[in-house]
């Protein structure tokens, strides 16, 4: 109520007389006008079970408590009231940070936070407390549950905080998300795709040609919202002659090695050697590495050391044709950093051959229901045309459905190239 109270209405009253025009209050406080709704109908409901119910032998029925929560769950419908608000939090701060520059603004601000229902918090402690009331409901179920006595009461207390937590995990799965989209966002805008000159200096284009060749068309190719970001961060990449700082992009479906167009300074103790702010763009070296054409090598550290080398991996290129088109090999800063790399790797490969097996196995047309029941057993044993209806079913799908009845399925991996 605070913050409705103190920043929103007044700045409201403001722009009706013509000032801080420039400011959109749902960038800031997003739904916040549903929010009140929803915290003074339950405080006002709760109350009213309190006064209602209050016996000398119990404060309330669990009941009664129950109703209330019910009541609670359909106005803010099931929570998602609470994960608007959530989800537009990090851009409110974001879009806060670029008002903080006008001068005008940063006055009105500090004349708000003024005001004794503050209690002397600024507005970013009062934006975040809508987040706070929302992840501590459970605890305070928790605790009413904890006190109770009678077990059928203690049941749906349960059940009620099984609800709750169920929407909060619904909460950090949408942020998740929305920060990965945030973050794919980020690194297309960062990316640089060479031209096919670039990548080979010796390949002759047509002059008609030069100026349709002349920009990558895969410069979208991270807009995909479903595309997961698994892991980044900086590691070495250790050629013939010299060895170059690389930044590393590993998704649900492909690599990205990239190289760093401003140095940027390693951390020693974590995983995570990179920052997003020290680097202007990150050039793409070679092509984008499918994971079902990846195959990964550990080196030891005997190999290692026996070739001048240290914490190092060693990624093999295959291509669709079982004929090897890159080798690289990257070194990280410690043994601990390449294992937490090694691990990553091999998620996300397993990840990506069960989710292509499950999308073939579901993309499988099922041919069956176009055959009787006696000629589908029969077309198991012996592919003949007499064993197929010739309905209302084309010959073309017919041949179609003999041929993927006894077609080979290929290997979904193909690593089959190994390193000894």
């Amino acid at each position: 109520m605070a913050l409705k109270h103190c920043f929103l209405e007044p700045l409201k009253k403001v722009q009706v007389e013509g000032f801080l025009m420039y400011i959109e209050p749902p960038e800031i406080f997003c739904n916040l006008d549903d929010l009140c709704y929803v915290s003074y109908t339950f405080c006002k409901d709760l109350i009213s079970v309190l006064t209602k119910n209050m016996s000398n032998t119990e404060i309330w029925e669990t009941k009664r408590l129950e109703e209330v929560l019910e009541r609670f769950a359909c106005l803010s419908e099931e929570g998602e009231v609470y994960h608007t608000y959530c989800l537009n939090y990090t851009k409110g701060l974001n879009y806060l940070e670029k008002l903080k520059k006008n001068d005008d603004y940063c006055e009105f601000e500090k004349w708000c936070e003024q005001d004794p229902r503050c209690n002397r918090l600024q507005l970013n402690d009062l934006l975040v407390s809508p987040m706070q009331h929302c992840t501590k409901l459970p605890l305070l179920l928790a605790n009413i549950r904890k006190y109770t006595l009678i077990e059928s009461d203690r049941g749906l207390l349960a059940a009620a905080i099984g609800k709750l937590e169920v929407s909060l995990q619904n909460l950090e799965e949408k942020m998740r998300k929305e920060r990965n989209i945030q973050r794919l966002q980020e690194i297309q805008q960062q990316l640089v795709w060479p031209s096919i000159s670039d990548l080979d200096p010796k390949v002759y284009i047509p002059d008609f040609l030069k100026s349709s060749l002349s920009i990558q068309p895969c410069t979208k190719l991270l807009s995909c919202p479903k595309r997961q970001l698994m892991h980044e961060g900086l590691m070495t990449l250790v050629e013939a002659t010299k060895t170059i700082d690389v930044h590393l992009f590993l998704f649900d479906d492909i690599l990205l090695i990239t190289k760093i167009k401003k140095s940027v300074k390693k951390k020693q103790n974590t995983p995570e050697t990179y920052n997003t702010n020290d680097c202007n763009s990150y050039t793409v070296h070679r092509q984008p590495i499918a994971l079902d054409r990846l195959s990964v090598h550990d080196v030891g550290m005997s190999e290692a050391s026996a070739n001048g080398l240290k914490h190092c991996i060693v990624l093999v290129h295959i291509s669709r044709f079982q004929q090897i088109i890159g080798v690289y090999t990257l070194q990280s800063t410690s043994e601990y950093v390449k294992d937490y790399w090694m691990t990553k790797l091999c998620d996300a490969k397993k990840k990506y051959h069960s989710s292509s097996h499950d999308d073939g196995v579901n993309g499988l047309i099922d041919y069956s229901q176009h055959l009787s029941p006696s000629t589908t057993t029969a077309t198991s044993t012996t592919p003949t045309a007499t064993n197929l209806t010739t309905g209302d079913i084309s010959p073309r799908r017919l041949r179609r459905a003999r041929m993927l009845s006894h077609h080979k399925k290929k290997s979904v991996s193909m690593d089959t190239v190994f390193i000894t």
